[in-house]
């Protein structure tokens, strides 16, 4: 059987920082990218949080996700927006 190793937050947030960084995203985005993912982990939803890595993983190396693209807004109301990802 596996052993599960625990690692704190802040553990977490120097390794994916560091890791999307390496992709090519900016630190300001490699922030943001972890900022959600542990979010998602630590409101009880980890089908969204750190185990994306290795589904982002996949996308980005094959060209699905396009780490120097950027979204952009196509209409925007008051209440809404419709945006364009690029595959970003």
């Amino acid at each position: 059987m596996a052993t599960l190793k625990r690692f704190t937050k802040e553990s977490l947030q120097i390794l994916l920082n560091d890791i999307y960084q390496k992709y090519g995203f900016s630190k300001a985005d490699s922030q943001q990218i972890t900022e959600i993912l542990l979010q998602a982990d630590m409101a009880g939803i980890p089908s969204h949080g750190v185990q994306r890595l290795n589904y982002y993983d996949g996308k980005i190396k094959s060209g699905q996700i396009k780490v120097d693209n950027q979204a952009e807004v196509i209409k925007e109301t008051s209440i809404s927006a419709v945006l364009d990802g690029h595959s970003a």
